[in-house]
């Protein structure tokens, strides 16, 4: 029901990777930097066989996103917006807070390079 403003309030959920990457465009940052609590992404994560990935190409992280190698909740939304953001010709990495200053300088994180 709308108030005397007219306006009235709806849930809805506004997802942070999303909204970094968004911002980060709308302001014309060349780096967009997604901290988390993992040096790098990995495909097949928790498993004896887990792999971190360094760089990753536009094209294998959609693949990797399309074959299910990260959880929706988790690494998925992460990895998507890096991608929307390399896409618009910006630099993307996930990395953890402790690797920041490293991957700044290549050194850590995963990094998303267009082909």
């Amino acid at each position: 029901m709308a108030g005397d403003s007219g306006y009235r309030g709806v849930e809805a959920v506004i997802d942070k990777d999303f909204a970094s990457q968004a911002l980060a465009q709308e302001i014309g940052a060349d780096v967009l930097m997604i901290l988390t609590d993992v040096r790098h992404v990995m495909l097949n994560y928790g498993k004896p066989n887990a792999e971190p990935l360094s760089e990753v190409s536009v094209a294998e992280a959609e693949r990797y996103v399309q074959e299910g190698h990260f959880g929706a909740g988790s690494m998925a939304p992460k990895v998507r917006a890096c991608l929307r953001f390399t896409r618009h010709g910006g630099e993307a990495v996930i990395t953890s807070l402790d690797s920041a200053v490293q991957a700044l300088g290549g050194e850590a994180g995963t990094r998303f390079a267009t082909e």
